[in-house]
């Protein structure tokens, strides 16, 4: 169950949408670390779904986090 776990997304090109969308309707705290995404996932960050960190991904961001 992913409710309330802390899911990281790495990279949002392809297919991170379709992930990206269904772990926050599981209600859990989604975390998208890409320098840059396709549309759809940034239309979830502007409404709050999913975070994204516009950045490269580091080995620090896999602390706490499920995948």
């Amino acid at each position: 169950m992913l409710k309330r776990q802390r899911c990281l997304v790495v990279g949002g090109r392809r297919h991170r949408p379709r992930e990206g969308r269904g772990a926050a309707r599981c209600d859990a705290d989604v975390t998208l670390v890409a320098p840059e995404v396709v549309p759809q996932l940034a239309d979830y960050a502007r409404e709050g779904s999913i975070e994204w960190q516009q950045r490269a991904y580091e080995e620090a961001d896999l602390e706490g986090a499920l995948m």
